[in-house]
């Protein structure tokens, strides 16, 4: 049975002894991506990269940050084993209301995880990107989630700094260390 996902159309095959027809256009399984990101990491696309990180910083564990009054985890010690409540996101542009975490805090997650894109820096100099990061502070729904609710956070481009940057980004080192400060991450994260 073949498999296409919509986007990048990925394909694989998934191996079944006896094939269900009612699943012909069913997404593929957890296994199914474990096995697919162990055998071509190069095939993933980026929802299934970031489902992958999301259940990796589950899997590995969490526990309350070593920094006072946050709730940002650290990997460590496995999580809570009666962990059932895990919520995740991606894309909040800081600039534009954010009414969704009041949706968010609703659902009592007992985990979030913040998949990238967790704000915009979109920025070309030093001033701008410290700004971007000040204009993410000023987001007070968001913040006070924050403050609630533990949490993980990995970056993407617009976290990193501009939209596609890469290694040759000049901001990169700050760009880190505002990251880094920002989720109460080691320097050398």
């Amino acid at each position: 049975q073949e498999v296409h996902l919509h986007g990048r159309q990925q394909r694989f095959r998934q191996h079944r002894r006896q094939p269900d027809p009612a699943d012909r256009r069913a997404a593929p399984g957890l296994r199914d991506l474990h096995r697919q990101a162990l055998m071509k990491p190069a095939q993933l696309d980026r929802r299934q990269l970031m489902l992958a990180a999301g259940l990796a910083a589950v899997g590995a564990g969490a526990q309350a940050g070593a920094n006072p009054g946050s709730r940002a985890l650290t990997l460590g010690t496995p999580a809570d084993p009666q962990l059932l409540r895990i919520a995740f996101g991606s894309c909040a542009k800081q600039s534009k209301p954010q009414p969704i975490w009041a949706a968010v805090r609703a659902a009592r997650p007992e985990l979030f995880l913040f998949l990238g894109d967790n704000l915009y820096a979109d920025a070309r100099d030093a001033d701008t990107l410290r700004q971007r990061y000040a204009e993410f502070r000023r987001v007070e729904a968001l913040q006070s989630f924050r403050r609630d609710v533990p949490h993980l956070a990995i970056w993407d481009d617009h976290d990193f700094g501009d939209d596609d940057v890469g290694g040759e980004y000049p901001l990169k080192a700050l760009s880190q260390q505002l990251f880094c400060d920002e989720w109460g991450e080691a320097p050398d994260s």
